[in-house]
């Protein structure tokens, strides 16, 4: 079958004086995938990196679209991205990780064997700074529904949590005037809020075992600045603001408020160890008010059964 004349990917990726040992591998990977009906949208974040720069100037290549923006964080880039798009599927990536060879036909395939597949979840790989590479996320294969992907993302460590460079859009299906807009105002989670916002376009999704994505440990990385724990209260808040505007106090909220908790949890024990001065008494309103609505609840999060435990301890620190 001819994919290639059928569907185009839209690629999108902020990038931010990203180091030429990491750009120039994440260039090849996406250029020379074996599937030729892609653009490649990066936006430049008011990079100042004069190396990057310049390679990534000097690319002449036809799928290559550099876009330059004042220096306004991940989200803004990602949406000044999202104004460009001409693809039927939509793919964000970050300019210091990899794309596995092959991964764009096996994506257009899938699509193109089903016409009503909204979302591909696929598998992904860590590559630690020692150069050691070890599973992310592997997926079985299997469909699942919009309500199925809603609850998903409410819960953690499931297919569809957190990261967007594991995903694909088909937002000729979903349509291009409903694909939500990062906030800009989130310094954490802003990923897993556009995932939670987009759910409720996806009335089909599919999860594949292709391993397509090599994530590559970056301490410098744009995605990880402002990367205050404090900074995950809002994006939770919003969340979970989001959930009950939606859907009321169904069950997917009671389900995300417990992810929230344990997530709540393990930044305030993070917060212990480090060498940060967060103020661990703005975590103390949350855990009480999480842990008083979901009291009595049936959750199915096996990590929250055992974290509600931690409770009472934690709020001791927290003073």
């Amino acid at each position: 079958m001819d994919i290639e004349t059928k569907i185009r990917i839209s690629v999108i990726v902020p990038y931010y004086n990203t180091p030429v040992r990491y750009l120039a591998p994440f260039l090849d990977s996406v250029l020379n995938q074996d599937y030729g009906d892609f653009e490649l949208i990066i936006v430049n974040d008011g990079s100042t990196d004069e190396e990057s720069l310049a390679l990534l100037k000097g690319i002449t290549d036809p799928h290559l679209t550099v876009l330059d923006a004042s220096h306004g964080g991940v989200s803004a880039a990602r949406n000044l991205g999202l104004d460009h798009i001409s693809g039927d599927l939509l793919y964000f990536a970050d300019s210091d990780d990899e794309l596995v060879q092959g991964l764009f036909s096996h994506v257009a395939g899938n699509f193109v064997e089903d016409p009503e597949l909204d979302l591909l979840v696929f598998s992904t790989d860590n590559r630690s700074v020692e150069g050691k590479v070890r599973p992310n996320q592997h997926l079985q294969p299997m469909t699942f529904t919009g309500e199925e992907c809603l609850a998903a993302i409410c819960t953690s460590d499931s297919f569809m949590y957190n990261n967007l460079w594991g995903k694909v859009y088909n937002v000729s299906r979903i349509g291009k005037e409903n694909v939500a807009r990062f906030d800009t105002s989130l310094r954490r989670a802003e990923d897993r809020f556009w995932n939670l916002m987009m759910a409720q376009h996806v009335a089909k999704g599919r999860t594949s075992a292709f391993v397509g994505y090599i994530h590559n440990a970056n301490p410098g990385s744009i995605t990880h600045q402002g990367n205050s724990k404090i900074a995950a209260l809002d994006a939770y808040d919003k969340m979970l603001g989001y959930i009950e505007g939606k859907e009321g106090k169904s069950a997917n909220y009671h389900e995300m408020m417990a992810s929230y908790y344990n997530k709540i949890q393990w930044y305030l024990i993070l917060c212990m160890f480090s060498k940060g001065n967060e103020d661990k008494k703005l975590f103390r309103p949350t855990l009480i008010r999480l842990h008083k609505e979901l009291k009595g609840r049936k959750i199915k999060s096996r990590e929250y059964a055992w974290r509600k435990w931690l409770h009472y301890p934690l709020l001791l620190i927290a003073r």
